[in-house]
């Protein structure tokens, strides 16, 4: 799975985890916490999961 969300953040939105290297594991040293609109933007969003 690319896309995890997290559980609601003390600040309003809703964030995601985005792997660096998307082929790569949810490990602190390959994820980010991106806004769902930033997450979407990104060139690698959904891919393999269509």
């Amino acid at each position: 799975m690319h896309i995890t969300r997290l559980d609601p953040m003390p600040w309003n939105g809703e964030w995601e985890i985005h792997r660096l290297n998307a082929g790569g594991s949810y490990t602190l040293s390959n994820v980010i916490a991106m806004c769902q609109t930033c997450h979407r933007n990104t060139p690698s969003y959904g891919v393999g999961k269509r």
